[in-house]
């Protein structure tokens, strides 16, 4: 994904990734503005996450390619925002995950644009980022940076610190705008607050890994069993910890015939506990 980014830097072998990453934001910023103007009819605040959040900072969009157009919008909401794109002829992909109160997001598709809606961005749980205090700072549909910088952290660890190296550009373009000291402060505070210590650290060593020239690229994803070590590092305090393991137990025991609909109603009642 960080072949636009070369063209720019005048590696003629990326021209043609340039001009495809121009043309795919294009129509991904035209989807975008229908979309928001249909949640914005219908009193739905949404705000833009990840990759299509960070499409300023690289000053030229197409710089900054994108799989698919994240959207965060308030989980009282969320069904609302569903049945509006499914009107917009987007369909669900795998519902019974999306809707799972384990996860944090459902995907939805329409003539090869994907669209992740959010409740939140990671697992219920595992954090004590407060949705709520991230729309009560928000402006309109632009969120506060410091929480922008935490969920784009949060994105991170969810994926075990595996990202690409643009992830690692976002992170380091994002970082830059937060140089003011009570900014910082804000983001020392949240990142306690949040029990998020941990994450925020991995995530500022990886990049560090990426500047110095260490970062080797998209390794080989380990199978989830053996990334629950990694998983539960990047895990901060005992209730965090208990959180995560009891919904990884309960999603298995979801897959099971004999326990699915128990496993259901515990994950339902974790989920109204969490923000």
């Amino acid at each position: 994904m960080l072949g636009p980014l070369r063209a720019h830097l005048g590696d003629k072998d990326f021209d043609r990734e340039y001009l495809a990453s121009e043309l795919l934001v294009e129509i991904r910023l035209k989807i975008y503005n229908e979309i928001k103007l249909k949640f914005d009819d219908a009193g739905i605040r949404v705000a833009p996450i990840k990759g299509f959040a960070y499409r300023e900072f690289y000053g030229d969009l197409a710089l900054r390619p994108m799989s698919d157009i994240d959207l965060l919008v308030p989980k009282s909401h969320f069904a609302t925002a569903e049945e509006i794109l499914r009107s917009e002829d987007f369909s669900a992909i795998d519902s019974s995950r999306g809707n799972s109160a384990l996860h944090h997001a459902q995907t939805f598709k329409r003539n090869g644009v994907a669209i992740d809606l959010h409740r939140h961005i990671i697992q219920p749980g595992r954090t004590r980022m407060s949705m709520t205090e991230i729309w009560q700072r928000a402006n309109r549909s632009e969120l506060d940076i410091v929480d922008l910088a935490l969920i784009h952290v949060a994105h991170m660890a969810r994926q075990d610190m595996l990202v690409p190296a643009i992830n690692l550009v976002d992170l380091m373009l994002i970082a830059a705008k937060i140089t003011e000291n009570q900014r910082q402060l804000d983001m020392k505070r949240r990142l306690h607050k949040w029990r998020m210590e941990p994450m925020f650290n991995a995530a500022m060593d990886r990049l560090a890994a990426f500047k110095s020239g260490k970062f080797h690229g998209s390794q080989p994803v380990p199978s989830l069993a053996s990334r629950i070590p990694q998983k539960l590092a990047l895990t901060q305090g005992f209730r965090q910890k208990t959180a995560f393991l009891t919904f990884a137990a309960a999603e298995e025991l979801s897959t099971r015939k004999n326990f699915s609909g128990l496993a259901h109603k515990w994950l339902d009642l974790m989920s109204k506990l969490s923000d």
